[in-house]
């Protein structure tokens, strides 16, 4: 047996007002933001579609008019700073990339068949677009998902052609005849190159710990992300593998 002599306050709970659906609000998600190649204009992605501001600051506005349902990822631009490349996504016709105007207005489909895509590069002279075929049948429908790899197609739309199978983050560096992706091998990430039909293979770099690969656009230099820093080292003529 016990006692406990003690005083005990009690206050009144909280109950914050939360305004459920107010006209405006500031986005605290941003994603995929691409500073143009002039410098002047980031294109970003938030709560699923594109928006453009200018890099001195400014209003936000929206970049693809219409079809409130698509959901609208990997913006990328074009080396001229024109056009600007993305993937469409919708969960009743799956994806496809598109090409929209650097100012803005009407998407232009650029793939015949829809499926699971993600992010495009342009060429340096504009007239091709690479990217990934993923697969589906996880969080999406698994319908689409033949063929994965990476692809290119012409900007103007035709037939895609895979250049290979595997392989993440395809990009170009000067040239317009040889793709960089990034693969891996015996649990290490490299930095690899092929030729637009998948062959004339070569190794740049290979790392322990390494997210990212970026090849800069005059092909000189490429950069990295390890162990959660920042690297930038000269991209070597030939098929010199850096370790």
């Amino acid at each position: 047996p016990f006692r406990v002599d003690d005083t005990r306050v009690v206050i009144d709970a909280i109950h914050p007002a939360v305004e459920v659906a107010p006209d405006s609000f500031q986005t605290k998600m941003p994603r995929w933001a691409s500073v143009s190649p002039d410098g002047r204009t980031v294109v970003f992605e938030t709560l699923g579609k594109l928006w453009v501001k200018p890099m001195g600051g400014g209003s936000a506005k929206r970049l693809v008019n219409g079809n409130e349902d698509e959901v609208q990822l990997w913006p990328t631009w074009s080396r001229d700073g024109r056009t600007i490349a993305f993937v469409g996504w919708t969960d009743a016709g799956l994806g496809h990339v598109k090409t929209v105007s650097a100012g803005g207005g009407s998407a232009r489909v650029v793939t015949t068949d829809a499926g699971h895509y993600a992010r495009p590069a342009f060429s340096p002279d504009g007239r091709t677009i690479v990217y990934e075929r993923t697969e589906g049948g996880y969080l999406t429908a698994a319908r689409g998902s033949e063929n994965p790899g990476i692809w290119r197609i012409p900007t103007s739309g035709g037939t895609a052609q895979r250049i290979v199978k595997n392989g993440g983050e395809p990009q170009f560096g000067a040239a317009n005849d040889r793709v960089f992706v990034i693969g891996s091998a015996a649990g290490k990430r490299q930095l690899v190159s092929y030729d637009l039909n998948g062959e004339a293979k070569r190794v740049h770099a290979t790392g322990d710990l390494i997210n990212d690969f970026a090849v800069s656009p005059d092909g000189k230099f490429f950069a990295f992300r390890q162990n959660y820093q920042a690297f930038v080292m000269p991209l070597l003529p030939g098929t010199q593998d850096v370790a």
